[in-house]
């Protein structure tokens, strides 16, 4: 977990404001760790956001260690919410799946003149995938026109 601020740097005449005039936000950033023991009993923040982000858990498993670990009472509305960040996780981890596969095809079609659908039945991409890719090279394609 690393914390930043906003420091103050005098490019011309110095003039020093107080600190509290300008440091006004201060960010948190959070880096569970890659691997966590759910039978270690220290349990802390950091567990409780690996069990919610990175663990390879079913949603019903984290449900349950969050309640039992962290006493957390699991009504409709938690519920929601701990399905909604797994489901956030999953997003993020297809996101970057289709992005590396879209730049993948793109520079195939550019090497080998081909077409979208020619360079996917190539590759053998599955078709549940092949209109968020195409979605997203049309969009490169879109922005490199501008």
């Amino acid at each position: 977990m690393n914390q930043y601020s906003i420091s103050e740097k005098c490019l011309k005449r110095v003039y020093h404001f107080a600190k509290e005039e300008y440091d006004k936000l201060t960010i948190i950033m959070i880096y569970p760790n890659s691997k966590y023991d759910v039978n270690d009993d220290n349990y802390s923040l950091m567990e409780m956001l690996h069990i919610l982000f990175k663990a390879k858990m079913t949603t019903h498993e984290k449900k349950r260690q969050l309640e039992e670990n962290y006493g957390i009472m699991m009504t409709k509305e938690t519920e929601q919410e701990v399905e909604g960040l797994c489901n956030l996780s999953q997003v993020f981890i297809e996101d970057g799946f289709i992005k590396g596969q879209s730049n993948i095809v793109l520079n195939l079609m550019k090497k080998t003149k081909q077409t979208i659908n020619e360079v996917m039945d190539s590759l053998d991409i599955e078709d549940i995938y092949r209109p968020k890719i195409t979605d997203f090279i049309n969009q490169q394609n879109a922005k490199n026109e501008n």
